[in-house]
């Protein structure tokens, strides 16, 4: 079982691949579509991984550009998947490029459209025995987070923020995403489809939302 990961953030891209290899995957993580097309015959299973945008800040998130190379990664692996009669395909995205805050932020154009694009797929490859879900996650607790509210106030306020707003006090570890992924890439989760699954830490129903 060759499972891809094509990574846009280091960190929750190798948890995920740790849990994947941890359940017999032979795991590669690539870095653009055109790897994913080179591997797409031998693929079981996708997962996109999008940058992880700093909290506080503006920049460093998905755009448009990342949208179209996870169009492009799953439009490669679909064909195989579906003669197969097989396949597993998980986008993360993230939690704050969601509620769209502004027209023209290409973070919440670009989480909206990965979550259309899980929909869609998964309404179009069920039929071939082929799943295609969604991991929303919340603010991701890593080195790179700590290192700029170690250096920036207004950073470990808003972090702060977060952790007293989720229910469970806390921001969401690698671990927790990769868990997810991992059971929607199980055969456990052979009849679940076209979800969209929060790993936040309650963030959601802290917000209200």
């Amino acid at each position: 079982m060759v499972a891809l990961v094509l990574r846009g953030d280091e960190i929750v891209g190798q948890a995920c691949a740790d849990a994947l290899e941890a359940d017999g995957h032979v795991v590669e993580m690539v870095d653009d579509a055109s790897a994913v097309q080179a591997r797409a015959a031998e693929a079981d299973v996708l997962v996109v991984v999008p940058p992880i945008p700093v909290v506080g800040r503006s920049g460093g998130g998905a755009t448009l550009s990342w949208l179209e190379t996870v169009h492009a990664a799953v439009a490669a692996v679909s064909p195989p998947m579906q003669a197969r009669g097989d396949g597993r395909i998980v986008l993360v995205v993230v939690a704050s490029g969601l509620p769209g805050r502004s027209a023209t932020d290409q973070t919440s154009s670009a989480m909206w459209g990965a979550v259309g694009l899980a929909r869609t797929a998964a309404r179009e490859l069920a039929p071939h025995g082929v799943t295609v879900n969604a991991v929303r996650i919340g603010l991701v607790d890593h080195p790179a987070l700590r290192d700029e509210a170690a250096a920036d106030p207004a950073v470990a306020e808003a972090l702060a923020a977060v952790e007293r707003q989720a229910p469970l006090r806390r921001t969401v570890a690698p671990s927790d995403v990769a868990a997810a992924v991992a059971f929607l890439a199980s055969p456990a989760a052979a009849y679940v489809t076209g979800v969209v699954l929060p790993v936040d830490a309650g963030l959601t129903i802290g917000l209200g939302g």
